[in-house]
């Protein structure tokens, strides 16, 4: 299990330090010559700091958002005096866990969006 989810950082890694020749011999072979810093002010060159600043601001202003709605709901079922503050928990618990189930039976992401070649029926496992 830990090599499934370690090898997409393992093969990011592997990548990133390649240069051009290296990667087009194919992108699982180890890379002869180190070359991080100058792929990555190549690629910084090129225009990515955009969508560099782009995804470190929707990611950043996101989990605040979540973790500031998540805080405000936790405290509201554990510290004030509610009816039934365990129905409630189990609610919110049980209503993510069949969506997890759904996605992961019908291989899709949490996203929405299914990996190509994905069969849609939750029957087929």
């Amino acid at each position: 299990m830990t090599v499934i989810w370690l090898s997409p950082m393992i093969f990011l890694l592997m990548n990133t330090l390649k240069n051009a020749a290296d990667y087009s011999r194919g992108p699982l072979l180890l890379p002869t010559t180190f070359n991080l810093w100058h792929n990555i002010t190549n690629a910084w060159a090129q225009g990515i700091q955009g969508g560099f600043i782009n995804s470190l601001l929707y990611g950043a202003v996101s989990s605040l958002l979540a973790v500031l709605i998540a805080s405000l709901a936790a405290f509201g079922i554990v510290r004030l005096k509610m009816p039934r503050a365990l129905a409630w928990f189990l609610f919110i618990y049980l209503a993510v866990s069949p969506a997890l189930i759904w996605n992961s039976a019908r291989g899709q992401q949490i996203g929405g969006r299914r990996p190509p070649g994905a069969a849609f029926s939750p029957l087929k496992a």
